[in-house]
């Protein structure tokens, strides 16, 4: 079973950025701007596309709640951080075999 793990909210933008840039060095979609269920929607398809071990990341309008029991049913392990602004940055990483 996943284990989700958030971080805490940044107090300041740098903070932020220092977690975003640690936890996710690869390319970050943004999604903020879309509204429910898009933000969702376009989560599970491009993780429907991850190979083993490949890491995604997006930054939503908010906590994404309703989308962890779908990574969980898919087997797939995430990391969730708030940012200053209410967003949130998602990273999911399909388990390696």
């Amino acid at each position: 079973m996943p284990r989700m793990e958030t971080a805490p909210r940044a107090r300041d933008q740098s903070a932020a950025r220092v977690a975003l840039e640690t936890l996710a060095p690869e390319p970050v979609e943004d999604l903020s701007r879309l509204e429910p269920p898009e933000p969702l929607e376009r989560v599970l398809m491009a993780c429907a596309q991850l190979a083993p071990g490949e890491v995604y990341c997006a930054r939503l309008p908010r906590t994404p709640t309703m989308l962890f029991p779908q990574l969980e049913a898919r087997g797939l392990e995430w990391r969730v951080a708030a940012e200053p602004e209410g967003t949130a940055v998602i990273w999911v990483r399909d388990r390696v075999a």
